[in-house]
């Protein structure tokens, strides 16, 4: 017996010049379907992370 299910993958690009706030990440999940996975280049940067920044995962379903 096998289960099928959709599962839905995001990949988004958010160039450094492009000013996003949290608010605007959560419109876009908002119109996903779950499951879901979001990955992408968010340019993410702060100075705590050091010069080799940080990797990190989000689940949200």
């Amino acid at each position: 017996m096998s289960a099928k299910k959709t599962l839905t993958v995001c990949n988004i690009y958010l160039p450094p010049s492009l000013d996003v706030n949290f608010s605007d990440l959560e419109h876009l999940i908002q119109q996903l379907p779950a499951p879901f996975v979001l990955v992408g280049d968010l340019n993410a940067h702060s100075p705590l992370w050091g010069p080799r920044g940080l990797t990190f995962t989000w689940w949200g379903c």
